[in-house]
């Protein structure tokens, strides 16, 4: 929302001195049936655009101070002495909504749920426990009251957070350093969405893409966890309208960003029906507020785009929404019904579902780092133009390259994604391109080439599921004779994340191999099914470690023919969440 590594190597294998043989057999992953599987992306999707109309409800720091990213305004100011959530959910109900989407932080950084992280800038705790209502957590009233009256709860959440140092001004593009960052983040994500508020079927990000990118702030790393946490929430970003690594495209109508005529991809467009995001006076003024009429007329043209009309209804300095609004929102919910007969969602373009945040990148020529920061922000296309864009220009006759490093190996790369610059303008656009992968960035194999229209449209490029750290996207030709990258993206799509595997083999193979060189798709649960070709007994020693050598934790359930392993990390799971090791070492013969 805007105011109008090095390579790494397997550990040693060899047991321990006081074992005496090992039992080791190579894995090959076998899902279970498609019943058992979590619903796709697409399923989902396609769900959360048939919820038609939703409430977006700003209530933060800015309902009584007015401002935008002040830094710390006392937290005694905030008190919404009469909150009443359950009113906003009748509200709601009498107008046809079935969906909300509460800011539980915006860009000053003041958390209306008793957050326990500890802000990275040494700051003491910036939340509702400090505020004049110390004992409230407005989140927790927020989910309860939409269950109560059968709405979904959405959640908003600011990257951008100017009380806990993560950001600076508004016009400034941040640096981070995310090592300092990442605890209070991926902590405060967590208590959000680890099961605390149950079920969150939509997570909207801002002050994110448009802030600070996609980079540093490794979007690897929060859509993991997120996907860990709830593999069926929903993730939505604030990327000035371009669909690039989000589930939901989002079009913020006050910046003049509205869903484009033919749309057929998964979206909603928010508006505000009174005069700012949060609450102001006109909030308590019937003809200030949006009339039924402009309602309507969203709502019918949306609808017909497969976008979700999110209207934001800001309460008031009590807590609840001004008489007005809740008397505009009757009004609307006895002339709107939704159109039944409108066909289902096409079937989506397909996401890298599984992104790797390259640690650097390098070119042929040209800044690498433009082609890989995650900057997006956007206005209008056909009359303002991109507030700005970040573009990696060759400088060189083509072909030109632009290879990302990610650190590690990873096992499963298998598209890649590439954003045009996003103006009218085309020259520059690549029309033909080559992708070569490496695991050691000195001898590169090619996986793919091809060709694409020189338009804006992001494309698209698939290849079999390569192990490898770095990728190389090469541009061959593109419209004016020079090559320019908005973004570049790699990694893995289509995988489920949730998902319980079975694991097969036979006695020889138990007998003669080294290692358990398992590759699975872990959830929230980490459950895994591993079938031996004989028991474990009461001498076998049982360990489990990443590429990287280090031990992951674990408990197994129980042992026969089969082991159930639940692990117990928290963090993420092996080099690409898929990949880990296990051994078993016995002190006497099988």
């Amino acid at each position: 929302m805007e105011k109008s590594g090095k390579n790494r190597k397997m550990p040693n294998n060899r047991s321990r001195v006081l074992f005496v043989s090992s039992a080791i057999l190579v894995c090959q992953l076998f899902t279970q049936t498609a019943q058992a599987q979590p619903p796709s992306l697409d399923s989902l999707q396609r769900a959360h655009e048939e919820l038609r109309f939703g409430m977006f409800i700003c209530l933060n720091m800015n309902t009584f101070y007015p401002g935008w990213a002040e830094d710390r305004v006392d937290p005694k100011l905030f008190a919404p002495t009469k909150l009443d959530c359950g009113q906003w959910m009748r509200a709601m109900k009498s107008a046809g909504m079935t969906y909300g989407l509460l800011t539980t932080k915006h860009h000053d950084g003041f958390a209306i749920w008793p957050s326990q992280q500890t802000p990275p800038n040494g700051k003491t705790k910036y939340t509702i426990a400090q505020s004049a209502v110390p004992n409230r957590d407005l989140v927790r009233e927020y989910v309860d009251s939409c269950r109560a009256y059968g709405m979904l709860p959405g959640l908003y959440y600011s990257m951008w957070d100017v009380a806990s140092g993560i950001g600076g001004a508004y016009a400034v593009t941040d640096t981070i350093d995310w090592n300092k960052v990442k605890p209070f983040v991926l902590g405060q994500i967590t208590e959000l969405l680890g099961g605390t508020y149950g079920k969150i079927p939509l997570f909207a990000f801002d002050g994110y893409s448009w802030k600070m990118g996609h980079k540093q702030v490794p979007y690897q790393e929060i859509r993991t966890l997120i996907k860990k946490l709830q593999p069926q929430c929903l993730i939505m970003d604030h990327t000035g309208a371009c669909p690039w690594e989000v589930d939901i495209r989002y079009f913020e109508e006050p910046l003049k960003i509205q869903m484009p005529p033919g749309n057929t991809i998964a979206s909603c467009q928010g508006q505000t029906i009174s005069g700012d995001w949060f609450w102001d006076a006109s909030a308590t003024d019937i003809n200030q507020l949006m009339t039924v009429a402009a309602i309507m007329e969203h709502l019918t043209r949306l609808e017909k785009g497969w976008c979700n009309f999110l209207l934001n209804c800001p309460p008031n300095r009590s807590g609840v929404l001004d008489a007005a609004v809740v008397s505009r929102l009757a009004e609307v919910g006895k002339v709107w019904k939704p159109d039944l007969t409108r066909a289902k969602l096409p079937t989506q373009p397909d996401l890298i579902e599984r992104p790797i945040t390259p640690i650097t990148s390098t070119a042929t020529s040209g800044s690498a780092k433009l082609a890989c920061d995650g900057l997006n922000d956007f206005k209008n296309s056909t009359k303002e133009g991109p507030r700005f864009q970040t573009l990696w220009q060759s400088s060189a006759s083509l072909p030109q390259a632009v290879t990302l490093n990610y650190g590690a190996i990873y096992d499963s790369i298998d598209m890649l994604m590439y954003l045009p610059r996003r103006d009218s303008v085309t020259t520059g656009n690549i029309t033909k391109y080559s992708i070569f992968v490496s695991t050691n960035g000195i001898n590169f194999t090619k996986v793919d080439s091809g060709t694409w229209a020189g338009d804006n449209e992001i494309k698209r490029a698939y290849f079999v599921k390569q192990r490898a750290q770095y990728v190389k996207f090469q541009a061959d030709a593109a419209v004016g004779g020079y090559a320019i990258i908005g973004e570049l993206s790699a990694g893995s799509h289509k995988i489920p994340w949730n998902t319980t595997a079975t694991v097969t083999t036979s006695g020889s193979e138990a007998l003669s191999k080294k290692n358990i060189i398992m590759q699975s798709v872990l959830g929230s649960s980490g459950r895994i099914t591993i079938k031996l070709p004989f028991k474990l007994r009461a001498d076998t020693r049982v360990t489990m470690f990443d590429f990287a050598g280090k031990s992951i934790p674990f408990a197994i359930e129980s042992s026969g023919a089969g082991i159930s392993i639940n692990h117990l990390s928290t963090g993420v799971f092996g080099l690409s969440n898929s990949m880990f090791v296990i051994k078993l070492d016995h002190a006497g013969k099988l």
